[in-house]
């Protein structure tokens, strides 16, 4: 598939396109806001139970059960959308990774949490915890990170290391916002800086069609997303003069996959 053909996968809606039209994918996107905040809120007391004093065998339960629960029903029941998962590697160790994924839509984050059967913490951003009980929970089971300020960011890649160490994998969107060209934006140094630090394996996740699906104006259109593991890649030997390349190896295997898989 040629360049032009995976960009076309990622096409954006018409802007001239007639309002009765949306009637419809209107209808879905009230829909998947009341499933979303419906189970949200049926399974708040249990995030409040496990998360009131988050220990790591709690936020294990929170992620592994509930999470993947809502999940399930935001995908599946509210937005109408098959998550397809290519598995590329073959009996993955059962250790950390540094899951890098491209990020193209909000949808992401619970297709990430359906489609990779592991324990796992994403780094989100500060505004996520403004959200009225979401950021709540947001802010004990996964890391939000405050860019605009060195220390809270220090802060936040040092509760990052101590999940890692405690064997949970950490899930970093290395374009760093949904906000940028398609079908790959430029990647921020945060994920790779990190694995060269910590010479923890990097994950690669290549998700696509997300955001013909839930859009910037958060307009829902069903359909499939597929979700493409690669074999991890190893980071003992990484260092600071790595850096570069190692950012353009993981930005080439994205476009790689979309170009592939795009369809």
């Amino acid at each position: 598939m040629s360049a032009i053909s995976a960009n076309n996968a990622y096409k954006q809606p018409d802007p001239d396109i007639p309002i009765w039209a949306l009637i419809p994918r209107l209808i879905i996107t009230l829909w998947a806001i009341l499933v979303f905040w419906g189970i949200f809120l049926i399974l708040f007391p249990c995030f409040f139970v496990l998360l009131i004093q988050p220990k790591k065998f709690t936020q294990d339960l929170a992620h592994g059960i509930l999470n993947r629960i809502w999940s399930f029903f935001t995908l599946y029941v509210g937005s109408f959308t098959r998550v397809v998962v290519i598995n590329n590697t073959s009996n993955l160790p059962n250790k950390p990774y540094i899951i890098a994924a491209n990020h193209n839509s909000f949808l992401d984050i619970p297709v990430i949490s359906w489609a990779v059967w592991r324990q796992l913490r994403f780094l989100g951003r500060i505004e996520f915890k403004k959200i009225p009980l979401f950021g709540w929970m947001y802010a004990r089971l996964h890391v939000l990170i405050n860019r605009k300020d060195s220390q809270q960011t220090a802060a936040a890649m040092e509760q990052v290391k101590k999940h890692l160490l405690e064997g949970t994998s950490i899930v970093i969107f290395p374009e760093g916002t949904t906000k940028h060209p398609l079908p790959i934006g430029n990647l921020k140094n945060g994920a790779f800086r990190l694995a060269i630090q910590t010479k923890i394996p990097i994950l690669p996740v290549t998700i696509i069609n997300s955001r013909n699906i839930l859009d910037r104006n958060f307009i829902l259109n069903p359909g499939t997303v597929k979700v493409i593991i690669d074999p991890p890649i190893e980071t003992d030997n990484w260092s600071d003069e790595y850096l570069d390349e190692a950012k353009q190896s993981i930005h080439n295997l994205f476009e790689q996959n979309i170009k592939r898989y795009a369809s």
